[in-house]
């Protein structure tokens, strides 16, 4: 059992308060002003420690958070609290920021895209199988691949890159995952769903300077940085 869901079975029998939300500014460092005349050593003051990050189970299904976020994350929040109409938004903290989770994961949550267009699919009553047949002995013209396919390949692939060592443990990432070609589209120009899988963007880099060699991305790399640079 991991350290997080041993927690969690824990706070069941030994329950931890429930933090009350609350916005406090973080105190400005001491000034040292300089004295002109040598004066005594002072003992060094230090600059207020920011308190940890903090994310742990209090109750069965509840959890306490806390971290430090900047003026802009703040001005955000309570912008955000006014367009979903919630007055007093300090006490409203977990309704407003679970708003704002489900509005990032409705738009970007690739299980949430397949199982909406699976919902429509069933109410239409029409399979749609549009890019999954593909005449492999034509090469494709271009990269993009239909949205239906790729939130097939993340289910798939469970979310999480598929990558394996030499120990045969697969990767455990699940953030910032790419889609890549087993058979490189820059090579073989296919676009079949069956050679698309999940890899994370160190492992993806590592595959894509196996395959083309490392200075040929070196060279890929700063062109695009070149492009990018007004």
């Amino acid at each position: 059992m991991k350290r997080r869901e041993t927690e969690e079975y824990i706070v069941a029998f030994r329950p931890k308060p429930v933090f009350e939300p609350s916005i406090r500014k973080r105190p400005s460092p001491p000034v040292q002003v300089e004295s002109p005349a040598p004066a005594p050593p002072r003992s060094v003051v230090e600059t207020p420690k920011s308190s940890p990050t903090i994310l742990q189970p209090a109750r069965p299904a509840v959890f306490n958070f806390r971290f430090s976020a900047t003026l802009e994350f703040k001005d955000k929040f309570e912008r955000l609290a006014e367009v979903l109409g919630v007055e007093n938004a300090q006490n409203h903290m977990a309704e407003i920021l679970e708003n704002a989770l489900d509005i990032a994961l409705e738009k970007k949550d690739p299980k949430q895209k397949l199982d909406r267009r699976r919902k429509k699919q069933r109410a239409r009553t029409v399979t749609s199988r549009s890019n999954e047949i593909v005449n492999k002995d034509e090469p494709a013209k271009s990269r993009y691949v239909a949205a239906e396919v790729l939130e097939r390949v993340h289910e798939r692939d469970a979310y999480q890159c598929v990558y394996r060592g030499s120990a045969g443990r697969r990767c455990a990432a699940r953030a910032g995952l790419h889609i890549d070609h087993s058979d490189p589209f820059g090579i073989f120009h296919s676009n079949d769903e069956l050679i698309r899988r999940l890899l994370c963007p160190a492992h993806n880099g590592l595959e894509a300077e196996r395959v083309y060699g490392s200075a040929f991305i070196r060279r890929k790399i700063e062109a695009r940085r070149k492009a990018r640079s007004p």
